[in-house]
């Protein structure tokens, strides 16, 4: 009941057009979400140099594009769902060193059919998404969105000093559409979906040498950095789920 009332009033807010502003105003009041935020902003001051350039690959709502700039990055926020623009825009919009690109990511140029949930700010390729997320099916809307690839991104901004790709299960395709090696790269994993991780590693070592690390949800590293294989292993033993963080020598 609580989820669909939710569910109710951010659809009232999106229509009158609230929404963007609703949402800044209840997370500068949420110590939980604040909590949060300045753990998020120790930890990736520790991996961001001044002026380092990041794809935010899934930005949803930014939430982590503010955590880049207030490290002070330059960010190219990369987003295909339409329900995420305005906020996108209301953040961002006129930020200099925030670029908005509003596409889905994968392995070539073109379109993609994307799933949504009435005002959810998530949205899958995956058609079955929701169920894997909530545990029952609720209706959902499919939109066609346009698709680039790491490479084409690469070519218009330059090689970024670090990617992040939250892309609700869409890892390898995005993956697939780079060619050049970058310095950071980030995914999510889940030790239940350990095989998606490890088809990820493989593709990123056909690149070249690489080393990995993974930490949690709450930003808390579970091991040192390492190869491949021992990091799965590290996952599949504690049964985590959190970021991949994949480093190259280049």
């Amino acid at each position: 009941m609580l989820l669909f009332s939710r569910d109710k009033a951010k659809a009232a807010l999106h229509q009158a057009g609230l929404f963007p502003v609703a949402r800044a105003v209840y997370r500068s009041l949420n110590r939980e979400i604040q909590k949060q935020r300045w753990r998020e902003l120790e930890f990736y001051s520790s991996l961001l140099k001044p002026n380092a350039l990041c794809f935010d690959v899934g930005a949803n709502l930014g939430q982590k594009s503010e955590i880049f700039l207030a490290c002070g990055a330059r960010v190219i926020a990369i987003e295909p769902n339409p329900k995420c623009q305005p906020t996108l825009w209301f953040q961002f919009g006129r930020n200099p060193r925030c670029e908005l690109v509003y596409a889905a990511v994968g392995e070539a140029e073109g379109t993609v059919e994307l799933f949504t949930h009435s005002s959810d700010s998530t949205a899958s390729v995956n058609p079955n998404w929701d169920r894997e997320v909530f545990g029952f099916k609720r209706e959902i809307e499919s939109v066609e969105v346009p698709m680039t690839t790491l490479d084409s991104l690469i070519s218009r901004y330059g090689c970024p000093d670090f990617v992040k790709i939250d892309v609700e299960g869409f890892e390898t395709q995005v993956i697939k559409g780079l060619s050049t090696k970058v310095a950071l790269l980030s995914f999510e994993y889940h030790a239940k979906e350990i095989e998606r991780a490890s088809k990820c590693l493989s593709m990123l070592e056909q690149m070249g040498k690489i080393s990995v690390r993974a930490s949690d949800m709450h930003c808390k590293w579970l091991g040192p950095e390492t190869e491949s294989a021992d990091c799965l292993r590290l996952i599949q033993s504690m049964n985590a789920r959190g970021d991949l963080f994949v480093r190259s020598n280049i």
